[in-house]
C-alpha cells in the first residue's frame, strides 16, 4: 500500500514537471496542468497521513552537528546535543501551496523551462 501511494505521488510530480516544461501550451494542456497540481495535493496528503507515521525520521548528522555548534556558541557551557531530533514531513510550505498557480503562470509568462533561479555571474 505504501508503494502505491509513493508511486502515485511520483507519477503526479512527473506529470506536472513534464507539462510545465512543454514549450507550447494549448487549453487542454493548461487544464491538465491544473489537474496535475490538484493530484499532487491529494497524493501528498495521502502520503503524509498514511505513510509518514509508519517511519521514524531523524535529523542528519550534519544537522545535529550544526545544532551543537549553534548551541555551544550561544551557551557558556558549550555542551553539544547528543540526541538527533525527530523530523516530521511538512507539506504546509509555500512550494506546495504555489503548485496551484503553475497553470496561471504558464498562461501569463510561458513555459516553466524559460526561467531559472540560478544566479549568473558575468
Amino acid at each position: 500500500a505504501d508503494e502505491k501511494i509513493i508511486l502515485d505521488q511520483t507519477f503526479s510530480l512527473n506529470i506536472l514537471l513534464a507539462l510545465g516544461k512543454l514549450r507550447m501550451h494549448i487549453p487542454t494542456t493548461v487544464k491538465r496542468l491544473e489537474t496535475a497540481a490538484a493530484d499532487i495535493g491529494t497524493s501528498t496528503r495521502a502520503y503524509a497521513k498514511k505513510v509518514c507515521p509508519k517511519y521514524i525520521t531523524v535529523e542528519l548528522p550534519k544537522e545535529l552537528a550544526a545544532r551543537g555548534r549553534r548551541k555551544a556558541r550561544l551557551s557558556t557551557l558549550g555542551a553539544a546535543p547528543a540526541v538527533r531530533k525527530r523530523k516530521h514531513f511538512n507539506y504546509c510550505t509555500y512550494k506546495y501551496h504555489s503548485l496551484r498557480d503553475y497553470a496561471a503562470t504558464v498562461v501569463s509568462t510561458g513555459s516553466l523551462d524559460n526561467s531559472s533561479a540560478q544566479t549568473v555571474m558575468s
